[in-house]
């Protein structure tokens, strides 16, 4: 303080600034004078505030902004819908997991690594999109998911659907703290890392088939696999002049 008056800090008082994008309706911003705003309050009413919300950070990149329209909501709706009813079926020992079961739990572990990432870098979108797929995954399992599976995946949840989440934690699974104050959910490093590796196989550049093998193949392995394949043979011909191997990703022979 200086003279009666406060001095200005030096800089930017943080790191980085990150301003939200901007968004649209039919095609123009959003401004009284064109007609196209939206009341948030009216859309809370119809479809709830959860589903505005995760509409809100799902429609496009924090940053960028999107175009804000009423049937894309209907989406996130029957998302959350989905997810209500997940709720409703019985759950699986954790003891008691079968195969597909352990399947679940390690994409779950990946799940929660992407969306804590997301979170930090404020890729709510991708977040969101990683929850759904691990939500298709949880609905097509042979048997209800296993009960550290469905928590930690309301706890993924959780920050996006507060209240929908807050309920299931409390009325359905019976918890009697919030969910908003359980510790976030840690990933297992061993259970992120993928099993086996569909490598694109190329001759000259073009895509002529796939092979699966164990991750961490190595290339002398995957160049056998990848010969072996008719429609490759069909178009390599003689030894290749040049063989260029992504590990766990891609092979191309260059003839």
């Amino acid at each position: 303080r200086r003279g009666g008056r406060f001095s200005a800090p030096k800089g930017e008082p943080f790191p980085k600034f990150r301003a939200h994008g901007l968004l649209i309706s039919e095609g123009a911003k959003m401004s009284k004078s064109k007609g196209n705003i939206v009341n948030p309050d009216d859309y809370i009413k119809k479809f709830g505030a959860d589903a505005l919300r995760m509409y809100l950070m799902f429609l496009a990149p924090f940053e960028q902004g999107g175009d804000f329209r009423d049937a894309s909501i209907a989406g996130v709706v029957r998302f959350l819908e989905r997810v209500w009813r997940l709720y409703q079926q019985p759950t699986t020992n954790d003891q008691q997991r079968t195969t597909s079961d352990h399947k679940i739990e390690r994409i779950i572990h990946r799940t929660i690594k992407k969306v804590t990432e997301d979170i930090e870098t404020l890729n709510y979108n991708t977040a969101i999109s990683a929850l759904m797929t691990l939500l298709n995954e949880m609905e097509r399992s042979d048997q209800r998911p296993a009960t550290s599976d469905q928590q930690a995946f309301l706890k993924l949840l959780a920050p996006f659907a507060p209240y929908i989440t807050e309920e299931i934690w409390r009325e359905i699974l019976g918890n009697k703290t919030s969910i908003h104050k359980e510790p976030w959910p840690a990933y297992d490093a061993k259970l992120i890392v993928e099993e086996t590796a569909t490598i694109v196989v190329q001759v000259n550049g073009k895509k002529r088939a796939t092979v699966t093998v164990p991750w961490g193949t190595a290339q002398k392995t995957v160049e056998a696999a990848a010969k072996a394949d008719p429609n490759v043979a069909k178009h390599l011909g003689d030894v290749p002049k040049k063989t260029v191997f992504v590990p766990d990703r891609l092979i191309n022979f260059v003839v």
